[in-house]
């Protein structure tokens, strides 16, 4: 019998991270902030969006109505993408409609994608 465990230590490569469970397990980390806050490295504006950030191989990628890939080391957008418009979000009360877009991690290019119906009504942010 054989047993096996995968650490991604720093990742957080999916909603909620690695198990989904939106814990961090991570060793070393300091059990309190300090009086004046921790240290900021960077920050950038990134919009309004659905999700929280993914974290994978010292990349940060958001999920926005834009495409958006930052350096995990400095603020800079490493692409940054407009795909075509999904014709459901608009400012109103609809039938809503869902898209799962693959993108190229080095130039954010679409790979594919593929878009169905919901069973629910929703209300676009944007």
């Amino acid at each position: 019998m054989f047993s096996y465990c995968l650490l991604f230590a720093d990742d957080w490569p999916q909603w909620r991270g690695v198990d989904r469970a939106g814990n961090w397990n991570e060793s070393g980390i300091i059990d309190r902030f300090p009086d004046d806050g921790p240290k900021l490295i960077w920050s950038t504006s990134i919009g309004s969006g659905y999700s929280g950030p993914s974290v994978s191989k010292g990349k940060v990628y958001v999920m926005d109505r834009l495409i958006k890939a930052l350096d995990n080391d400095e603020s800079k957008f490493l692409h940054e993408g407009d795909p075509p418009r999904n014709i459901n979000f608009v400012r109103k009360l609809l039938p809503g409609s869902e898209r799962l877009l693959c993108l190229n991690e080095k130039n954010g290019k679409v790979l594919w994608s593929h878009e169905w119906d919901c069973s629910y009504t929703t209300v676009a942010a944007y």
